[in-house]
Formats: structure tokens, sequence, C-alpha cells
């Protein structure tokens, strides 16, 4: 079905996003080790054919970019 595919997709992409910020350690900022865990994780669980795997590892993944992308940085890394 269509709205099969369109989850595949968009999973496919948060997969490929999780997975390259998790392997290069970076994404606004410095990643810790246990972040880096927790996207690579999600994104190895989204590729899984585990539909509802899938979409709770989606809804992580996506909770944990925006929570990065939202956080404050400190003076010393604005640099």
């Amino acid at each position: 079905s269509l709205g099969f595919q369109l989850f595949s997709y968009l999973a496919l992409l948060v997969a490929m996003y999780l997975a390259s910020s998790a392997l290069i350690g970076f994404d606004k900022q410095a990643l810790p080790l246990w972040e880096r865990a927790l996207r690579l994780l999600c994104a190895a669980t989204l590729l899984s054919p585990v539909v509802l795997a899938g979409v709770g590892a989606l809804a992580l993944g996506v909770a944990l970019a925006v929570w990065r992308r939202s956080s404050k940085l400190t003076p010393a890394e604005a640099l």
C-alpha cells in the first residue's frame, strides 16, 4: 500500500541520518557515547522488518534529533 511505502521511505531517510550522525559522533555538537549508541540502535531497528519496532524507533530517533537540535550551545562549543 502507499502508506507502507511512504513509511518505508521515511524510515530509510531517518535511519541514514541517525546512522551517519552516530558514526561521525557529531550532530549540532559532539555526541556523547550513550547517544551515539542509541542513535545507531534506532537506525538498525528502523531497517528491520518489524513494523511496530520501527514505529517506536522512528519516534525515538526523531525525538533524539529534535532534542539535540533544540539544545543550546555553551559559549565554548559555539567557537
